[in-house]
């Protein structure tokens, strides 16, 4: 499924760091990064939405992990429209 948000690199020297935006929201909508998991070294996606839309008064704060970029990217856009849709 493509992706709906605007999506950048969190910071130019970190390759595996993204971050989203959405129109009419303030500061970042979410986050993504690549982790490591402690003992068996293998590389997991975190995500975090974060954000606060205001004409609807809700603050954003869900999180998780995926296996690959993508389907963090997703889940944070999941996340995102379903707060939306209440």
């Amino acid at each position: 499924m493509p992706l709906k948000l605007k999506w950048s690199r969190t910071w130019p020297d970190k390759p595996e760091d993204f971050i989203c935006h959405a129109h009419g929201i303030s500061g970042e909508v979410g986050r993504i990064y690549s982790d490591i998991t402690p003992g068996t070294l293998k590389k997991r996606w975190r995500w975090v939405t974060n954000g606060y839309i205001p004409d609807r008064k809700i603050w954003m704060g869900q999180s998780g992990f995926a296996e690959t970029k993508d389907e963090a990217a997703q889940a944070v856009e999941d996340a995102y429209f379903r707060v939306l849709e209440r």
